[in-house]
This record gives structure tokens, C-alpha cells and sequence, in this order.
């Protein structure tokens, strides 16, 4: 085993392996040759009847063939797994051949019994495909380090333990990334993550004598985290919900009422997720996946931290029925008193499931019933600290936590409501927040006037469009994506020149070629019914999310996200690309780009891709 630096003579290396690759598509070569003692090449031979067969099972016998010979190399591996070394190689290489090898052209010819097939590689080419699997590790570890700048822990922990199983796939004792060495640093980030991670008993509330919702603060280095999913255990069972910009809750029934304290398990390793990465699956039993114990902690629920308390007679404090509203902002809007006496309306309609004392249209109460049949909400505070601000339709009021269950996916977590209002305080609108830290990075801290304007709008874009998957509403779907819209999913298809009035160009050779399974907003919409119709639960959530302007002239946006999506009986994570266009009386989708699980920079579709026609 040996050191590999993260990109060192990549380019260089790719040329040779795939210069070889054409070099054996050009000339046929004697197997004898291939098969020499002393010969250069890994082989692997086979002869059946049908030819694909003889194909499979040739390809089968090149990776025991390369497994056997390099089995010394990842002799530590199988002997921490008190496993077979030849097995465990073997399974470790087929993960390449059903990748990289496949890429080689065999040898083959007709014969008595049918097709002879011989698939063979340069045994110097074989390190072109370790180097392959070093840089997706690479790719990993930065993305795992970007979200735990923004204490989005669940994405950290997922990527960092995801980078430990394919760095058990590669020959090299030292993966180097930027002078880090990652067989060192990536265990290293784990331990630190989940041994900084601050839980906070902060009170309950007992709505009845056998049911108890307690109330957690989540910190990372003193910081609320965006997001964190984590075990709590009752009953001797395991009940995953999720930390969500610094909030946790925690449902207890029956005798678990009196629980003096709450054990709990920080997942790490996403186990039950590992299929939406077919490499980490294929490799999740050939490898020795590493524990950490520091996951696990135990609440003292007798210690209640008490929220700081806001002065009497506060004037930015206003109790409203049994709510008590802090305006964070108190001179942002000069209706506020009505805003706040509307959301407790509604606060008491949606505990109370009547919508009889609020203002509301058809649409509206649907949307509503919607909420109430998909995401089971309860609420859980009578206190709300809340956030006042101007919108292009008048006014919203953000983070009004509720508790919200999704019975099948065995998940509840904590959304925050936001609502929306025009410009005489009419609720026109409620949704589910993506991240607390998003509106703070591109609203708040945004010091261009139109452009802080646009991404306000974006933002509650991708939070109508969050909600409506949340609530199963394909009406809102169908207004939110242009009737020109393209929609692009799945796998490589063909090529493809343009795309109505938006051109793709690949920026990179690793990038795809357009188009994937290109479908019209029509065919995207009936997909989405029988998907929406077939599902008992469904959640959707973000890891990451970026948002770029086309140019200072062009009211062009792109939105990058990695997107996960859970349903009863279906999961996926990957990257979705949105192009919004404001250059119309409405934004609108007119690019929706999905990469089911695609984690690589350089392979990813995002605005730059795209050419503006007649800008």
C-alpha cells in the first residue's frame, strides 16, 4: 500500500487507461499472449452456449482473476472482519468491474460449443481505476466538509462515514486531499461532530396523562444545528425523528411519560440509505465498517434549561388567545398586531382541525386538510419568537415550529410553518421551511436590493415546491413550471442540441451529454399523480442548496440542491437543478434537472450549462 495524493497526474493517467482501452478496440490480441505466466494482463475467460452469458461470466472471472492477485493488498481489511481475504477482494473489486470494466472490449469468437470470450486489463491500468474510486471519495469529503460548515450534520455524518466504505476499496495506505490525509481525518470528523453535539433539555408539554412531546435544543459548537438526525429510545425501540435548525422533539407514550431521562442515538452510518449509493451498497458487506460508540448519549430530563425570558411588558411581546408572540423585528411592518392575531387564529384552528374562524378561500382550506391528512401536525409551544418581513405580495411571518409524523417512514420531525399574507393582512398562504440558515445567508445578509428581492422570492419558491410534494398538491406543481418546461431524469438516453430557449452545453467531458429521459411538463405531471396516489407517506428535504444568477443583465437564476426523498416503500437522494426565469410576468420553472445519486462536482448539471437564446 502506498500514499495517493487526490487528482496527482489524474488527467495524464485517464489518457493511458482509456488510450488503452481503444488500443485493444483496434487490434485483436492473441489470448495466449494474455494468458502467459509472465504476462502483463488480468484475464478472465469463459464458454457457454449464449454469448452474454459467456460475456458475464467471463467479466466474473477477471475480477477473482485481479481479486486473487491483489488480495494481499487489502489483506487488513477482510483479517478486522475475521473474514475470507480472497472473498473479501473479490467482492471489493466487483464493484469496479461492474463500473470501470465494463468499459473494455473482449475478445470473442464462435466455437463448437457455442462462444469463447475473453476480457483482459493492463495490470498498470488497474491502478487508473483505484484513482477513479480515490477521486469520488475526494468529491465526498469536500461536500461532507460544506455541510458541516453550516451544521447540517446529517449530510456531514452520511458523507464522511459513506467516504470511510470506499476508502476500504482502494489499495493506498495515506489518501492525501489538500495536505490532509483522509484515512486519518475523515474517522477524525465523525468522533468530532458527534462529541461536540450539545442536546438540551428544554421542558415538555403534556397534552394528555399518557402522551408527553419533550423538547430538545440541538447545538453544534454552541451553534443550532440546521439538521441532525438522530434515535431516541423508548420501550426498548428505536424512533428516529430529526433536529431541525436547532429544535428537537421527542414523542413519549404510555408509561414513558415518566421517563427521568431519554437515551439517544445520533445516526451516522445510514445504513437503511445506502442504496441510493449503488458503489457504498455493493461495498457494505465486503468492508469493515468502523463503530462509533460516541454516538450514543443519555438526556437528563430532571434539569429543565429555561428560555431565557423576555422582560414584562415587553412592547415587541404580545399575547395573543394562549399564544405569546416576540417580534423579533418590531419595525418591519406597521400591521403587525393583525398579522399576529390571524396566525393565532390559525394556530387554533390547526390544533383544533376547524378552520371555521379564519379567513380563507376553497384552495386555501384544501391545502390546509392537506397538511392535516399528509404530515399529522400537532403543536407544541404556546411561545413564538417570529420574524416579520416585506414580500412581493405583501408579508410573512416566519418559524412557527410544529410537530409533524410520518407513521410509515417511522420519522417525525420538526417543520417550521411559515405564513403568508397580502398587503391588508389577508392569510393567503402557509409552507414548511427548507433551512432557517438559507434565508439568513441569501435574504438577510444580501445588500443588493433586486437581488435580495429575487432570492426572498426563490426561497419561498422551493418552499411552495418543498410543500406541495409534503401535501401531495399537483395543482401547485402544475403552476409553478412553465408549459415549456423540460424536465430531465434518470439516465443517459442520447444527445440532444437544445432545449427550446435554453441551449445545454457540457462544460467538462465528465458531464453528461443531453439529454437523460426527457419528459414534457405534461408527462412529468401524470408521473407524479400515480406517484403521489401510491404512497401512504412521503417527505422531501434538502442537504444542500445554492443559488447563482445567471449575469447582472439576465434575471436568470439557477437553484442546486441535494435533494432526499423518502416515501413508504422508496427512497432516493441525488442533485436537482431548477432554472427560474424572471424575466416574465411570473417566475417560472423552465428547467427541472434531476441526477439520481450523483455526488461529483464535475458531473453535475447546474447554470453554467445553460445558454440563454437571443440574451
Amino acid at each position: 500500500m502506498f500514499k495517493k495524493n487526490i487528482g496527482d497526474e489524474n488527467n495524464k493517467k485517464l489518457f493511458n487507461f482509456y488510450f488503452f482501452i481503444v488500443i485493444s478496440l483496434c487490434f485483436a490480441i492473441n489470448p495466449e499472449i494474455v494468458k502467459n505466466h509472465n504476462s502483463p494482463y488480468f484475464y478472465g475467460e469463459s464458454e457457454t452456449e449464449e454469448l452474454d452469458e459467456a460475456k458475464d461470466k467471463a467479466l466474473s472471472n477477471l475480477s477473482s482473476h485481479i481479486s486473487i492477485t491483489v488480495s494481499s493488498t487489502f489483506e487488513n481489511y477482510a483479517k478486522e472482519q475475521n473474514g475470507n481475504v480472497t472473498e473479501s477482494c473479490e467482492s471489493i473489486i466487483n464493484t469496479y468491474s461492474i463500473i470501470s470494466l465494463r468499459n473494455l472490449k473482449p475478445y470473442q469468437k464462435p466455437t463448437s460449443n457455442g462462444w469463447y470470450v475473453l476480457y483482459y486489463i493492463h495490470r498498470d491500468s488497474l491502478n487508473i481505476i483505484y484513482n477513479e474510486r480515490v477521486n469520488l471519495i475526494g468529491d465526498m469529503y469536500y461536500q461532507a466538509c460544506e455541510m458541516e460548515k453550516i451544521a447540517n450534520l446529517s449530510g456531514a455524518l452520511q458523507q464522511y462515514y459513506y467516504c470511510l466504505i470506499l476508502m476500504d476499496s482502494v489499495p493506498y495506505s495515506d489518501i492525501d486531499f489538500k495536505g490532509d490525509n483522509l484515512r486519518i481525518q475523515v474517522p477524525s470528523a465523525i468522533r468530532r461532530i458527534l462529541n461536540n453535539i450539545e442536546f438540551v433539555y428544554e421542558g415538555d408539554k403534556k397534552p394528555q396523562e399518557d402522551q408527553r412531546f419533550v423538547n430538545f435544543g440541538v447545538y453544534y459548537n454552541n451553534l443550532p444545528v440546521s439538521k441532525l438526525d438522530f434515535y431516541y429510545i423508548e420501550k426498548n425501540e428505536e424512533y428516529k425523528t430529526v433536529a431541525k435548525d436547532g429544535r428537537a422533539i421527542c414523542q413519549l407514550t404510555g408509561a414513558s411519560v415518566n421517563y427521568t431521562n431519554l437515551e439517544i442515538k445520533i445516526q451516522y452510518s445510514f445504513s437503511s440509505e445506502r442504496s441510493q449509493y449503488t458503489i457504498v451498497d455493493q461495498l457494505w458487506r465486503a468492508v469493515n465498517r468502523k463503530r462509533f460508540p460516541e454516538n450514543q448519549k443519555k438526556i437528563d430530563l430532571k434539569k429543565e434549561r429555561k428560555k431565557e425570558k423576555i422582560k414584562s411588558n415587553n412592547p415587541n411581546e404580545y399575547k395573543i388567545s394562549d399564544y405569546t408572540f416576540f417580534v423579533e423585528n418590531p419595525d418591519s411592518c406597521e400591521i403587525q398586531e393583525n398579522l399576529l392575531q390571524t396566525t393565532a387564529n390559525l394556530l387554533d384552528a390547526l390544533s383544533s382541525k376547524k378552520f371555521s374562524n379564519i379567513e380563507k378561500n376553497k384552495s386555501f382550506e384544501e391545502k390546509l386538510n392537506s397538511i392535516l391528512k399528509y404530515n399529522h401536525p400537532q403543536l407544541i409551544d404556546t411561545y413564538y419568537p417570529v420574524i416579520i418581513n416585506k414580500t412581493y405580495e405583501g408579508w410573512e411571518l416566519r418559524r412557527i415550529p410544529i410537530y409533524c409524523n410520518y407513521p410509515s417512514l417511522n420519522k417525525q420531525t420538526t417543520e417550521y410553518a411559515i405564513f403568508d399574507f397580502d398587503e391588508e393582512g389577508i392569510l393567503i398562504d402557509i409552507n414548511f421551511s427548507v433551512f432557517d440558515q438559507l434565508y439568513k445567508t441569501y435574504v438577510f445578509e444580501n445588500s443588493n436590493k433586486e437581488d435580495k428581492q429575487h432570492k426572498q422570492i426563490i426561497i419561498k419558491f422551493i418552499e411552495k415546491y418543498r410543500t406541495a410534494f409534503l401535501n401531495r398538491d399537483i395543482e401547485t406543481i402544475e403552476t409553478i413550471f412553465a408549459d415549456e418546461a423540460v424536465i430531465i431524469v434518470g439516465k443517459i438516453k442520447k444527445a440532444e442540441k437544445q432545449m427550446k430557449d435554453y441551449q445545454y452545453q457540457k462544460i467538462n467531458n465528465d458531464q453528461p451529454d443531453i439529454n437523460y429521459i426527457k419528459m414534457t411538463k405534461g408527462q412529468y405531471l401524470n408521473r407524479q399523480k400515480r406517484i403521489f396516489s401510491n404512497q401512504q407517506d412521503i417527505h422531501l428535504g434538502f442537504n444542500t442548496f445554492k443559488i447563482i444568477r445567471k449575469s447582472r443583465e439576465c434575471n436568470i437564476y439557477g437553484i442546486s440542491m441535494r435533494q432526499q426523498y423518502k416515501s413508504t416503500g422508496y427512497a432516493d437522494e441525488g442533485h436537482l437543478f431548477l432554472l427560474i426565469d424572471f424575466e416574465e410576468d411570473e417566475p417560472m420553472i423552465y428547467v427541472r434537472s434531476w441526477q439520481p445519486q450523483e455526488w461529483r462536482d464535475d458531473q453535475l448539471i447546474e447554470l453554467g450549462n445553460f445558454r440563454v437564446l437571443g440574451k
